[in-house]
């Protein structure tokens, strides 16, 4: 059987390119031989068919040196015997040519700098560049959305294949308790109408629009106040405190299940970033059938469809909110086409597809 290793620089809980990972690998295992090589490990992801290996590279700050160590230590992957590479994060995307073993560069693509401090704006600069460049050596490049193949050199286009992920993963799992049970356990009234938005909960990234999003709620509560903005992600102590004083129900690194029972309890999915290159939580609420309302950019056209509400400003965010929130028939039409459209986001599809390049690329 012929063996895959996926590299990536963590398989953590809570973070989208590490779900995508194990979601592909655990489904790939039987038609290949699948292994992931990661630097950062915290056991999240173990015991689903297929080795987790550590890669060992020391972390550095500049691109170069972080890209140059994972370079270094590329030989210890011959022990592996792998017959294809996937590279999915920096600065792993070079490893493959060190050593000579075909690859498929599997690229979730490159965040805007626009707003960061210089040093983190130059790597990110920096991966952009060689993440493109290492495009042109490897056999096949995979990623999530046309979105993102359209931001590839002219010359890496071709060989691109664009995979959509899956997002049946949230209906795995324990049994959620009913919506109404875990609204009363948090103390939401019948009568209040629910936002929920998964993600980071400070301000210093700048395209994920987490002030936005919150200036957007202030505005619909000042007319509506049977509204409630319910916030899960990244965060710290000192983000939830700041949300709360801005009257926002904000909970930091919470446990995968929570977040699963906040889709489960709101009426309506909202995010104000302003780039994704696919939006995992998005297609998450959507398969739970929740009606969602975002901005119309990055990869988001590709992503909803009949069950969502995408806008260009934030006044027409504000008039959506405020339409969703009175219009309870609209929020029930809206369900049911959001759960018919995510029926083609699914993982068994998405690994089926990764699996047919892989057999382009063996042979």
């Amino acid at each position: 059987m012929r063996r895959v290793v996926f590299l990536s620089e963590r398989m953590r809980l809570g973070f989208g390119v590490d779900l995508v990972i194990h979601e592909l690998a655990r489904r790939l295992v039987g038609r290949f031989d699948v292994a992931v090589c990661t630097s950062v490990d915290d056991g999240t992801y173990h015991g689903h068919g297929y080795p987790i290996h550590r890669y060992p590279t020391p972390h550095a700050v500049l691109g170069w040196a972080y890209e140059r160590a994972a370079r270094r230590n590329a030989r210890e992957l011959l022990a592996l015997r792998p017959d294809v590479l996937v590279p999915a994060t920096f600065p792993f995307f070079g490893v493959p040519s060190r050593i000579g073993i075909p690859s498929i560069a599997y690229d979730f693509g490159v965040v805007p700098s626009a707003g960061m401090p210089t040093t983190q704006a130059l790597l990110v600069e920096y991966m952009r560049l060689t993440n493109h460049w290492w495009h042109l050596r490897a056999e096949a490049v995979v990623t999530c959305s046309d979105f993102l193949r359209r931001q590839f050199s002219p010359l890496a286009r071709p060989k691109t294949h664009v995979i959509p992920l899956g997002a049946d993963h949230v209906r795995e799992g324990p049994p959620l308790p009913s919506r109404e049970a875990l609204r009363r356990a948090r103390g939401i009234r019948p009568d209040e109408v629910v936002f929920a938005s998964i993600g980071r909960l400070d301000v210093s990234t700048p395209y994920k629009g987490v002030a936005d999003l919150v200036e957007i709620f202030q505005r619909v509560r000042l007319a509506n106040d049977r509204v409630r903005l319910v916030m899960r992600g990244f965060g710290t102590p000192v983000d939830e405190a700041q949300l709360h004083f801005q009257g926002v129900d904000a909970r930091a690194s919470v446990p995968l299940a929570e977040l699963r029972e906040v889709l489960q309890l709101c009426d309506v999915y909202v995010t104000g970033t302003r780039w994704e290159g696919f939006d995992l939580p998005l297609a998450e609420a959507q398969a739970l059938g929740r009606p969602v309302v975002a901005y119309a950019v990055g990869a988001h056209p590709e992503v909803v469809q009949g069950g969502g509400f995408l806008v260009r400003t934030q006044d027409e965010f504000v008039a959506r909110l405020e339409q969703l929130a009175a219009d309870a028939a609209l929020r029930a039409e809206m369900s049911a086409a959001a759960l018919a459209w995510s029926a083609r986001f699914s993982w068994d599809r998405a690994a089926e597809a990764f699996g047919d390049v892989v057999e382009a690329v063996l042979q």
